[in-house]
């Protein structure tokens, strides 16, 4: 659903299902990004999250937006991610 390009050669793509791809090549490969929370704390429920935004304002920090009121960021370049729950709109939409 998005992509941002931190540089010529790094970039994000974000999409349906949890789906978080990076590249490191200028989109000639991209690898599945597992979002993690910890050293071994995955975001298990990721899977449920259509991922609607990717934004980076350097190589190292950046947000990702979805459904749910979820809001994603890293300091580190992706290597850990915090995660944001936003409370709901007034109407229950997302």
């Amino acid at each position: 659903y998005d992509l941002a390009l931190n540089d010529a050669r790094e970039g994000w793509a974000v999409g349906a299902s949890g789906i978080v791809l990076k590249t490191t090549d200028g989109g000639l490969d991209w690898n599945q990004h597992r979002l993690m929370f910890g050293p071994d704390l995955p975001c298990v429920k990721c899977e449920q999250i259509s991922w609607y935004g990717v934004s980076f304002v350097s190589r190292l920090v950046g947000w990702v937006v979805g459904n749910l009121g979820s809001v994603v960021r890293t300091r580190d370049g992706g290597a850990s991610w915090s995660l944001t729950q936003l409370p709901p709109l007034a109407d229950g939409s997302d």
